[in-house]
């Protein structure tokens, strides 16, 4: 962070009469990330000044969240943007909006600052995707040679953004999915890096949650030569501050979501809330056979769950893949998308069964894989093939 204000107030002036008045509870500029952007994480309000007078209000924006980019020039407004004309005619309203603005118009120094006027009609907010879960950093340790446990191991250790929520917004990005990533940052060092890295690809955090205090959740994983995961270590406990109360608040963003993908490090209580409360369609990814067992009083509200083989199994006590798939339709899942390794996918509706073999390829990592594969399947559902 290379910029941070606090109950910023800045006035512009033109020809001695105010033309603009920009007012925020916090403002934190990143000059250094690879896109530089000023963040408004508490919202802004935003005042402009008719021409031939000194003090009577033309418009006044609010918006509870905004971001300027200052290499694209552009400003987006996020969450119930109102703008209000002066004869207190509501003159637009949207989820979102977008304003191109010379960098002039905002210089570092804030007592130096001009906004831009936004002007806002019709705006439409185009379908997106929420994805509640967790954001993690992610240490790999990958030996040079065979993996001997017990000992020291020459290799090599890399410090990556992840996390199964984080993983699967990255990837609907990529496909150009509009995502609002509603997740838990720690007070420590790590949260910045991962905050920079989801803004920089284009996630809406206006939703997402500041745990002061709070540990950034952080996954350790050994993979052996070839890359194959050996053992994993997870320090998520921060998503337990993902509650159902903290959900309410976002409720209305939830249900309007074209989908909403949630992850197993969310606590059985918040899954199942958002199995009772949301009526967007529920994508889930149990994360581990441990976390799994989280998603049992849900399965029922699921449209679509994407378990791995011992996931399967110790949710239904079948051996079978398709024995796994039939009992969970049975519980009430629409869809189900059984991972099974180098044999690919068995999925199931209650209409068919279709295997969908793996192609082959070069494998370098096999961590984020299923998180890829549940990016393709919301990705899909967006595009029509049901």
């Amino acid at each position: 962070m290379t910029e941070y204000s606090e109950d910023l107030s800045v006035v512009m002036s033109q020809n001695g009469r105010r033309s603009y008045h920009f007012v925020t509870p916090l403002l934190e500029g990143y000059s250094l990330a690879r896109e530089p952007y000023r963040e408004f994480r508490k919202g802004v309000k935003i005042t402009t000044y008719q021409n031939d007078s000194l003090t009577t209000v033309d418009a006044v924006l609010t918006a509870n969240y905004a971001i300027y980019y200052e290499n694209r020039e552009l400003w987006e407004a996020k969450g119930n943007v109102v703008v209000e004309k002066s004869d207190g005619k509501t003159r637009a309203r949207a989820s979102v909006a977008r304003q191109h603005c010379p960098q002039r118009h905002f210089r570092r120094r804030p007592r130096r600052a001009r906004i831009c006027r936004a002007h806002l009609g019709g705006a439409r907010m185009k379908p997106y995707v929420c994805v509640v879960g967790a954001v993690n950093l992610d240490i790999c340790g990958r030996p040079e040679k065979k993996l001997i446990f017990r000992d020291s191991n020459p290799g090599a250790v890399t410090l990556t953004p992840g996390g199964v929520g984080r993983n699967i917004a990255h990837d609907l990005r990529l496909l150009g999915v509009e995502v609002k990533f509603l997740t838990a940052f720690g007070g420590d060092s790590h949260a910045q890096l991962l905050r920079n890295d989801c803004v920089e690809l284009g996630m809406d955090l206006s939703c997402a949650l500041d745990v002061p205090g709070g540990r950034t959740s952080t996954y350790l994983y050994i993979t052996d030569e070839r890359g194959e995961m050996q053992l994993g270590l997870c320090d998520t406990d921060i998503s337990a501050a993902i509650t159902p109360a903290y959900l309410q608040r976002h409720l209305d963003v939830l249900n309007s979501a074209a989908a909403v993908v949630l992850d197993g490090n969310l606590t059985a209580e918040t899954i199942t809330w958002l199995g009772t409360h949301c009526s967007a369609p529920l994508f889930a990814d149990p994360v581990s056979v441990t976390k799994a067992e989280r998603m049992r009083a849900a399965l029922g509200a699921l449209h679509t769950f994407k378990p791995n083989l011992t996931e399967g199994q110790n949710l239904t006590g079948e051996s079978t893949p398709e024995g796994i798939v039939a009992a969970l339709l049975a519980q009430g899942v629409q869809r189900v998308f059984l991972s099974m390794g180098a044999d690919g996918i068995l999925a199931g509706t209650r209409a068919e069964l279709v295997h969908l073999p793996c192609l082959p390829t070069c494998m370098v990592n096999t961590t984020g894989g299923g998180d890829a594969v549940m990016a393709a399947l919301v990705w899909a559902y967006l595009q029509g093939r049901r």
